[in-house]
């Protein structure tokens, strides 16, 4: 059996499959703007990850010499694993600073 009449036989049509779309960059440099228009433009959907972060509490507390959260990588990865890339069918445009433990597969 062909790959692709596997993954149809097991719910999962990766012809019809959206892009996920990683945009990743330091503060200020026009990440959530870009992905605002690119969103108006399109169905895709904006996921901000610094947002999943706060909220789901996937973060140790404050770096105070950094300013910035300490992030629990591996709760945030599964999580976005588990709650999004597995959940749709692709078409997320994901605003982060992080850049590590974003699978490729995705």
């Amino acid at each position: 059996m062909k790959q692709n009449d596997d993954n149809q036989m097991n719910g999962q049509n990766t012809n019809n499959r959206g892009p996920n779309i990683l945009i990743t960059g330091t503060p200020g440099v026009g990440k959530t703007s870009l992905i605002s228009a690119l969103c108006e433009e399109t169905s895709l959907k904006n996921i901000d990850v610094n947002q999943i972060i706060k909220t789901q509490k996937f973060h140790e507390g404050m770096d105070k010499e950094r300013d910035c959260l300490i992030v629990d990588e591996d709760k945030l990865m599964d999580y976005i694993e588990e709650s999004i890339i597995e959940s749709t069918n692709g078409g997320n445009v994901f605003d982060t600073h992080l850049c590590g433990g974003f699978d490729p597969k995705w």
